[in-house]
């Protein structure tokens, strides 16, 4: 849940450079002195036409071969003629631009986003002392987090609901000091998952998604908002953080249907411990011998619920996506999913021995690009999505 401040790598062109010389020397004097200023200026002025009219064809020609690849990712030619990369995973896939655009339009014409995206009252339920400010949002951010009590319920309108009603009032428990009210915002209030919304509506999804993942569930705001799109699937909802999960217990207590699991995703089971600390929302966890919360695989999770398979993945772990979709990891569960939206966390990549520079997003491409379904990859700039070509399909054919 940590803004990208990273995930899709950098590439640097290598520029080839002219040694002409220190200041003044022979050769430098020699090639000025034979070449007119002037005409060095046309040389200059052709070049630079050049340069322009090459990469204006070269924008034509992907435009034309199904869009721009994003900064970073490579073909498999530039990557050099494999359909691996030099640690063996397959290279980054580009994701298709033109459908995504179409998928986050039609996400935005989602009642959720016409009907309930106005202005908000916010209110305290419970009395919050020692303070005089009235603006709730304030109040939040600015308390120290080890006031007591950490939390406050508040009351909120204008939020998603499921049935007749499209907006409704709710309360939500929020942290002081924490980040819970920028997740809340995030999710029900800037639709932070509106590239899912149109699948809430079609009628496959409706009967064909009826198991969900939702794993980093931070606070319990994204378990709601899948609860509101799909509301007669089952939800699993996973957390590692002991303060977080708490938080996660109270705001989803009144939704049916919905099991929490009190640890972390992984690719298998174990223990896990906190290891880099970037918020509540940001939350990096590493496998350990004894100790911290526990770790539970996929395989693991569909046992504990009698789940053969879940159709719908979220996942926003902070890194730990890297492990997930290892070399050594189980990603048989994949072959059933229908849907899987991943926050990919390249910059985290240092905790867990993988680069930073795009070996996380290979990993999650080699894994879901590679099972027996046709997948296809989508993006909306915060999330990469991969989903079955006829879900797909059915969707867009609405």
């Amino acid at each position: 849940m940590v803004p990208n401040l990273g995930n899709k790598t950098s590439s640097t062109q290598n520029i080839p450079t002219w040694n002409s010389g220190e200041k003044g020397s022979p050769r430098k004097r020699h090639l000025s002195s034979r070449i007119p200023l002037k005409a060095l200026s046309l040389i200059f002025t052709s070049l630079c036409i050049g340069f322009v009219v090459g990469n204006r064809q070269k924008v034509v020609q992907r435009a034309n071969t199904g869009g721009t690849r994003a900064s970073g990712q490579r073909s498999v030619e530039e990557a050099g003629g494999g359909p691996h990369g030099s640690d063996g995973f397959a290279d980054i896939v580009p994701a298709n631009d033109t459908l995504s655009t179409v998928l986050v339009d039609k996400g935005s014409e989602h009642r959720f986003v016409r009907d309930c995206s106005g202005l908000r009252s916010f209110s305290f339920v419970d009395r919050v002392r020692g303070t005089n400010v009235t603006d709730l949002v304030s109040i939040l951010t600015s308390m120290e987090e080890n006031r007591k009590p950490i939390a406050t319920r508040v009351q909120v309108s204008g939020v998603p609901c499921a049935g007749e009603d499209v907006c409704c009032v709710r309360r939500f428990w929020f942290r002081f000091g924490s980040t819970d009210v920028e997740v809340f915002r995030q999710v029900l209030q800037d639709h932070y998952l509106k590239i899912l919304y149109p699948f809430s509506s079609s009628e496959y999804a409706q009967g064909g998604i009826k198991n969900i993942l939702d794993a980093g569930a931070n606070a319990g705001f994204s378990t709601y908002m899948l609860r509101m799109l799909f509301p007669d699937a089952t939800i699993v909802s996973v957390e590692p953080d002991p303060v977080n999960f708490k938080i996660l217990e109270r705001n989803t207590k009144e939704l049916g249907n919905v099991h929490l699991v009190h640890g972390g995703l992984w690719n298998e089971s174990g223990n896990i411990k906190l290891v880099g600390d970037h918020g509540d929302w940001g939350r990096v966890f590493q496998k350990v011998e004894e100790g911290g919360s526990r770790a539970f695989s996929v395989a693991d999770l569909q046992e504990m619920h009698g789940i053969g398979s879940f159709d719908l993945v979220k996942l926003d772990i902070e890194g730990a996506e890297s492990i997930i979709f290892g070399p050594e990891a189980d990603t048989s569960w994949l072959n059933r999913t229908k849907l899987c939206i991943i926050e990919v966390h390249d910059f985290f990549g240092g905790y867990f021995g993988v680069s930073e520079h795009g070996e996380t997003s290979r990993r999650v491409d080699s894994a879901l690009m590679g099972t027996p379904s046709d997948m296809v990859k989508l993006s909306d700039n915060e999330h990469t999505v991969y989903l079955t070509q006829s879900l797909l399909d059915l969707v867009l054919h609405e």
